[in-house]
């Protein structure tokens, strides 16, 4: 008597209470007689109607007794997520001739400069909090060209 899951995702307070009461009618339908010996029968047939699993049902209706109890809203929603400030916004004329700078100070050294040293340069000299696609993106962005060099 299982029923047939769908993908786990998020449900609304919206989904949540409309499958509540999708379940409370079945449950009333048993309170009268109809169709139903079991409470169980009631779950799955709201399962099969809503396509929700039994389980998660079974979770909908306990929240719904709790905040009851509670006197809280019935159905909590889930919580939007902030978005992060983009670090590429660190990045003003001054320290995009820094980063200038910092590259073109490895090739007077005679060195290869990585994206790896570049990041770890710009955190000693700005304390820099990105990671190194952000700096590959600006760099780019400033027009320098990156090609592979054999040994």
């Amino acid at each position: 008597m299982g029923s047939q899951p769908t993908l786990s995702a998020h449900i609304h307070s919206q989904a949540k209470e409309l499958v509540f009461h999708v379940s409370e009618y079945f449950l009333k339908e048993k309170q009268y007689g109809r169709n139903f010996d079991d409470a169980s029968v009631a779950i799955y047939q709201t399962s099969a109607a809503t396509k929700l699993s039994q389980s998660t049902i079974e979770k909908i209706r306990r929240d719904a007794r709790h905040n009851k109890e509670n006197n809280s809203p019935r159905f909590m929603f889930p919580k939007k997520r902030k978005r992060a400030a983009p670090t590429a916004d660190f990045f003003d004329n001054f320290n995009e001739c820094v980063l200038c700078r910092t590259v073109l100070s490895f090739y007077e050294r005679k060195e290869i400069p990585t994206l790896e040293k570049i990041n770890e340069e710009m955190k000693n000299k700005l304390a820099y909090p990105g990671g190194c696609e952000t700096l590959r993106k600006v760099l780019m962005k400033i027009g320098f060209r990156f090609a592979s060099v054999d040994g």
